[in-house]
């Protein structure tokens, strides 16, 4: 219990930011995020402490944790501390923050649609910016792994007598958390994940912990899981979509223990009492972000479901449709056309994910999490229908088939309930060698060493087959290497170098990756041609330059092969008029000059008038 509430201040610690971020990013937002970091580092602490105690002297078990726990945080730490190259961190998880920062406040972004997803673990990355730290920020990140392992292991440790898990189960737990390839990725960056990994795993506990004591009043309990769901909800969309189902069937396993326990008051009123205090808690933690959603836009979960809302008139919103062939080429699998093929994703994940691909899910868990299906073998029929492993198993699939059809089939969606999978695969492995007597310890220590092979083979090719840890030990600079994996960098470099201070660019097919700018930058977000091409097809007799200098635009950068394939397919489409190309074609000739062309890109200033 006392590494769930110290994890739960933790996350609330973080969101106090939130309205000091709002006013200034000055000394009371700093001597808050002090505060949070103090916090979050008593919750880590405490976890390192909870994943260590399984490993005892033994020499096997010595082993086990030099290589399947200090081995794995210490080339996680070393990772981290490299050049932020991840897409999705350069794109918001770091750009928007890098935007508060520069305005000196949170602000809304109007141009970019992601800045409207809920951005609590930000804060945090705000506060690194704002002291220059920056690489911290993937560090924090990934400590939210030490986090999930440590909670993971003691769902584990409760659960032990009643599953009859052996003692290497709690040291299964931690090293398959520590050796999944997906997130030693998600770790060694600032992405959002890796909370949610650990908040899945702590309402997991909480919801068994309640209803498995009807009687007791759980409101500590209770307030800790409304706690972690609202967290869940401020972390992205996906955690409210998390928050949703674990709710749901918190509220499902609540009626049914009422009506186990219809005749002794006592036992309902508590587990209602309990319901009630953690949708409370829920809604007090989760609502500020939906709420300054709804304020701003009309829709409380802006840009998804637009169509369900009446939002709010911008400029920035009412974009032209571009046409289906700009549109994304993967289609998802759907539920009713393809239900065979859409029902075995989760689990062709687990065997087939491959890094930055589509067609790989882009993301590698392990195929060790196939077993969780072998967990209702060792504890269902010693459980209640509302005992962990069939909360945990509704809580897996429930979730995973709702983010499918609504998100995507990409792994990174699943993170809620990936290390909610990861206890029931080891569970489940525990559970199929119960009868091998004294083979079972040989044949788990077996899975653990299959385990940390494949972390390790990973870790070889995402960190010295990407030569990233070689470059901790050499004279390479951080541009250098950015240069050579990340082609934008070449162009914010020349953005530094070719434009004034207050310069302000649109950024036209050059691929998003804002925070790697020191100037105000603008588009329209993933498709960073909509804003132009509505300013190109406005017929109120406004001029190009005069749409530029309205918005203080100075200069633009294009990517000139991705410019031109795009513009050719809206003319051959017919998307773009000979009306429109005229008088785009017209602002360039006379209101563009050139400063500087490196292939692909181009950057020109918007003459003055």
């Amino acid at each position: 219990m006392v590494n769930l509430i110290a994890a739960a201040l933790s996350g609330i610690s973080l969101l106090l930011l939130y309205p000091a971020a709002a006013l200034s990013t000055g000394l009371p937002f700093l001597l808050l995020f002090s505060l949070h970091l103090a916090t979050h580092l008593i919750a880590v602490g405490l976890s390192l402490r909870a994943l260590s105690a399984p490993f005892s002297g033994k020499p096997a078990e010595r082993a086990l944790w030099l290589f399947g726990v200090l081995v794995p945080l210490t080339l996680l730490v070393l990772l981290g501390l490299t050049p932020v190259t991840a897409r999705d961190a350069l794109i918001h998880h770091l750009a928007i923050p890098k935007l508060w920062l520069r305005a000196g406040h949170m602000i809304e972004v109007p141009w970019h649609e992601w800045s409207y997803y809920p951005m609590l673990l930000q804060l945090g990355f705000l506060g690194f910016l704002k002291l220059d730290t920056p690489l911290l920020a993937s560090l924090y990140h990934g400590s939210y792994l030490i986090l999930a392992a440590g909670l993971a292991r003691g769902l584990v440790a409760s659960q032990r007598a009643p599953w009859k898990l052996p003692p290497s189960a709690e040291q299964f737990t931690v090293i398959l958390f520590l050796s999944t390839p997906l997130f030693l990725r998600l770790g060694s960056a600032p992405y959002v994940d890796l909370p949610l990994v650990a908040y899945g795993v702590a309402a997991l506990h909480l919801i068994t912990q309640i209803l498995s004591e009807p009687r007791a009043r759980n409101h500590i309990s209770a307030l800790l899981l409304g706690a972690f769901l609202g967290l869940s909800a401020g972390m992205k969309y996906n955690g409210l979509l998390f928050a949703g189902v674990a709710l749901g069937l918190f509220a499902i396993g609540a009626h049914f223990r009422a009506r186990e326990h219809s005749a002794e008051p006592k036992g309902r009123d508590a587990l209602l009492s309990s319901l009630l205090i953690t949708i409370g808690a829920f809604l007090l933690i989760a609502s500020s972000w939906y709420l300054k959603n709804w304020w701003l836009t009309g829709n409380p979960i802006y840009p998804l479901f637009s169509s369900f809302f009446h939002e709010l008139p911008s400029p920035y919103r009412e974009l032209p449709r571009l046409p289906a062939s700009s549109a994304p080429s993967n289609t998802p699998i759907d539920l009713f056309s393809a239900p065979l093929s859409f029902l075995s994703l989760p689990f062709q994940m687990m065997i087939f994910g491959r890094d930055h691909t589509a067609s790989g899910f882009d993301g590698v868990v392990s195929p060790l999490l196939l077993f969780l299906l072998c967990s209702p073998l060792v504890g269902w029929h010693r459980e209640r229908k509302t005992g962990a492993i069939p909360i945990g198993l509704l809580l897996f699939f429930g979730y995973c088939y709702l983010a499918l059809e609504l998100s995507g089939a990409r792994v990174r969606y699943l993170a809620p309930v990936l290390g909610v999978g990861g206890i029931l695969a080891v569970v489940g492995i525990c559970g199929i060698t119960e009868r091998l007597s004294r083979k079972r310890e040989a044949v788990i220590l077996f899975a653990m060493i299959f385990q940390i092979s494949f972390g390790y083979l990973f870790l070889y090719r995402y960190s010295l087959g990407g030569e990233r840890l070689t470059f901790l030990f050499s004279s390479e600079s951080a541009q250098s290497f950015l240069s050579q994996r990340v082609t934008e960098s070449h162009l914010a470099e020349l953005v530094s170098k070719e434009t004034p201070t207050d310069a302000k660019i649109y950024l036209l097919h050059t691929g998003n990756r804002y925070a790697l700018y020191d100037r105000e930058v603008i588009n329209s977000g993933y498709y960073s041609d909509k804003l132009l091409l509505k300013w190109i097809k406005d017929r109120s007799g406004i001029s190009l330059r005069e749409r530029f200098q309205r918005e203080g635009i100075t200069h633009i950068a294009i990517h000139r092969r991705r410019y031109e394939e795009s513009f050719e397919q809206y003319r051959k489409e017919k998307f773009l008029t000979e009306e429109d190309l005229k008088r785009w074609n017209t602002f360039v000739t006379e209101s563009l000059s050139p400063i500087i062309e490196a292939p692909p890109y181009l950057l020109a200033t918007v003459k003055a008038p």
